[in-house]
């Protein structure tokens, strides 16, 4: 079955509403839902995954290598490690100044512009926001 290159770009517009830029989709040639399509991550490079998968609103969907990446990674962050994902992930909004990272479920002190000083685990400041 011959890719169709309309089909191909509601994909692609479908896999960047949910992943942003994150990927480049150069090499993806559509052909149904369930037929897996080239993906590039930055990082690992081309990986294969169903466009259904890639592309579902609800989780899954991302370079594997870099989920595998984050599981083993968060256990072995400095805390000055752990200060710049977040600072890359939410600015100047919360100040980190009062945070002991020792691990991804370990709650730290984050410190809030608006709100003030909370508890939250690094995990989840990361994933969810403050």
């Amino acid at each position: 079955m011959m890719p169709s290159v309309l089909a191909t770009e509601e994909w692609i517009a479908k896999a960047k509403a949910k992943h942003g830029d994150k990927y480049d989709y150069s090499e993806v040639e559509y052909v149904n839902g369930t037929t897996k399509v080239k993906i590039r991550c930055p990082e690992h490079g081309i990986f294969l995954q169903t466009p259904h998968t890639h592309a579902r609103p609800s989780g899954g969907g991302k370079c594997p290598d870099c989920v595998k990446a984050s599981g083993r990674s968060t256990v072995r962050r400095t805390t000055g490690e752990w200060i710049a994902l977040a600072t890359e992930k939410h600015g100047d909004r919360y100040d980190y100044s009062e945070v002991e990272y020792v691990n991804a479920l370990k709650e730290v002190r984050i410190g809030c512009t608006e709100h003030g000083i909370f508890l939250q685990t690094p995990k989840s400041h990361l994933l969810r926001g403050g």
